[in-house]
């Protein structure tokens, strides 16, 4: 199997090694160039238990920033 880019070869990579259970997920972690986005997943069931961005509504910070990034990560931890 060919993969494109670099990004998939990482992920495929990594994804033979990690798992997440219901009671230690798998924190997923994407960020574009304007904006965070962070999942907890657990992949014996095949769900996402909880997610969170830039883009929701409790995140007030505009722009991609360290405090934006602190924003997500404390709102995923009362997830």
């Amino acid at each position: 199997m060919k993969v494109k880019n670099k990004r998939q070869q990482r992920k495929i990579r990594i994804r033979k090694k990690v798992n997440g259970t219901a009671s230690i997920p798998r924190l997923a972690v994407f960020k574009s160039n304007n904006n965070i986005y962070v999942q907890a997943i657990d992949d014996l069931n095949q769900v996402t238990i909880a997610s969170a961005s830039t883009l929701s509504k409790e995140v007030k910070s505009e722009n991609l920033s360290v405090e934006a990034s602190k924003e997500v990560g404390e709102l995923m931890g009362k997830s």
